[in-house]
């Protein structure tokens, strides 16, 4: 099942034209991204390499990371202590001397939390899982630069594109696969080379489901789309039987995608409860 097939599937039971596509694929890319949240999901273990400035006590995480922040080193090699913001706030208190990054942490989806601060910049190599690849199905006017690698549009054909996502496009000149450094809703930043191109007509599509097994997929997203888009439709007064009905058929594809995976024997890499030595480390 790719986003196609999905959208015909929800069409068969939601037989509502005031519910476009648009709005079916935002509910797509939340089911989606709610399992990854809740199932460790293998094919979206990543690694990624973030660099530290020197002094600094912060840097961005991956652009594309969602959860677990499972391991980290340095460019030596070395193993670091990935531990809970609270140990690297209590780490702070005593403020060190610049030296060599001995413990991280995640701070939400966003922020690298590093202690002690390095004397020069430092390469962190991380392992974490990652958010699966948007879903999208749009076409708009879009210019392409060659100098930025950039795609400009008049319309928000990027804006559910994030960093990390992968989209097709079918541009005469730039036909071919991409993947998105950054976005705005009208630019799109991309990782390969392109050639400049005046505005055109152009399909963009990322149509590939990530992470959940073919076998699973349908229930899942099938009726996870169901439960959001009844829950927007049906009136509260009137109960929403619809929408209940199709929570729990997610909530039980949910459970099943655990044991799925389970079943595989797979068992996810996750981070040591935290065993920093204050007084080692101060």
């Amino acid at each position: 099942m790719r986003l196609p097939d999905l959208l015909i599937a929800v069409r068969r039971v939601l037989r509502d034209p005031d519910i476009e596509d648009a709005e079916l694929i935002d509910y797509a890319n939340e089911v989606l991204a709610a399992a990854a949240r809740r199932v460790f999901l293998p094919d979206l273990e990543a690694a990624a390499v973030v660099v530290v400035p020197a002094g600094a006590m912060a840097a961005p995480l991956p652009g594309d990371f969602q959860r677990e922040l499972f391991s980290a080193r340095n460019s030596d090699g070395h193993m670091l202590r990935v531990t809970g913001r609270g140990d690297i706030e209590r780490l702070r208190r005593t403020p060190p001397s610049a030296g060599t990054i001995q413990v991280v942490a995640a701070a939400g989806e966003g922020t690298l939390l590093v202690w002690p601060p390095s004397q020069s910049d430092a390469a962190v190599f991380l392992g974490y899982f990652r958010r699966p690849h948007t879903l999208e199905q749009t076409a708009g006017e879009i210019a392409f630069a060659a100098a930025t690698r950039t795609l400009s549009a008049t319309d928000p054909v990027f804006r559910r594109l994030r960093p990390g996502d992968t989209f097709t496009t079918d541009s005469v000149a730039n036909s071919g696969s991409f993947t998105v450094v950054s976005a705005t809703e009208t630019t799109c930043v991309v990782a390969e080379v392109v050639v400049d191109a005046a505005a055109s007509l152009v399909n963009i599509a990322a149509t590939a489901i990530e992470g959940i097994p073919f076998e699973q997929r349908r229930n899942l997203l099938v009726n996870g789309v169901l439960a959001l888009a009844y829950e927007t439709k049906e009136d509260a007064r009137d109960s929403k039987p619809n929408c209940d009905r199709f929570r729990t058929l997610t909530e039980t594809a949910m459970k099943d995608l655990k044991r799925a995976v389970n079943a595989t024997g797979y068992r996810a890499p996750t981070a040591q409860p935290s065993t920093v030595q204050f007084r080692s480390l101060c």
